[in-house]
């Protein structure tokens, strides 16, 4: 195969990658018609490489998602009182220099976050928090961004851009997923079922949160 061939069949590749997509997104956006673009295209449509099938992704997205209303805050004020416990915990653990080994690229990710600090002050893109029943909120997306921003402005700074989800029911303090009624352990794992026709194969962290992470069973 000469080089214009290889050149033609790549582009043919990314044509069938870019039109699955394109195809996904707009899946999305019918199932989850109150989201903003940004956090469909930001979050959400990256996810999908995260679940082993697309069935189980949508039904992570029936389980955890249709139900959230969107608001969009322009200079919203972020200080680290306005956190729940958990969220403060880990932007505390983070400032204080922990490296995640389930988090790709952490170390690289926080670098290029400093830099780009650094260079262009805080930064415009949104991070996406989600508001609690008690009026906190959860860190959802910025990590990175918020963590170190934190790190040059320990007082509190001013965030440009914000999405704040609101009635997310997994935030609620009784929320069981699957409609599983088993107890938690400290570490938030959940010994519980998945959808019928799927097995457990470990677990997987969603919203600071240890769930099973659901596989379609295979036919033997």
């Amino acid at each position: 195969m000469n080089l214009q061939e290889q050149i033609s069949r790549i582009q043919s590749m990314m044509g069938v990658i870019n039109e699955v997509r394109k195809g996904w997104y707009n899946l999305l956006k019918e199932k989850l018609p109150n989201f903003p673009e940004y956090v469909l295209k930001d979050w959400i449509y990256r996810k999908v490489d995260d679940f082993k099938d697309y069935e189980s992704f949508l039904n992570w997205v029936d389980e955890f998602l249709v139900d959230i209303e969107w608001k969009y805050e322009k200079n919203f004020p972020i200080t680290m009182d306005i956190f729940g416990d958990k969220t403060r915990k880990e932007l505390e653990e983070r400032i204080g220099g922990l490296i995640r080994s389930d988090v790709e690229n952490d170390i690289e990710r926080h670098q290029n976050q400093k830099d780009l600090l650094n260079s262009r002050g805080i930064s415009k893109e949104p991070i996406i928090l989600f508001r609690t029943e008690d009026g906190k909120y959860f860190l959802g997306e910025g990590w990175h961004r918020t963590t170190q921003t934190f790190i040059q402005h320990p007082d509190g700074f001013i965030q440009p851009n914000v999405y704040i989800g609101l009635n997310a029911k997994w935030l609620e303090p009784d929320y069981k997923p699957f409609g599983n009624q088993e107890e938690m352990t400290e570490d938030e794992e959940l010994n519980e079922r998945c959808w019928k026709g799927y097995t457990q194969k470990g677990m997987k962290t969603m919203f600071g949160k240890r769930y099973p992470n659901c596989v379609k069973k295979t036919k033997k």
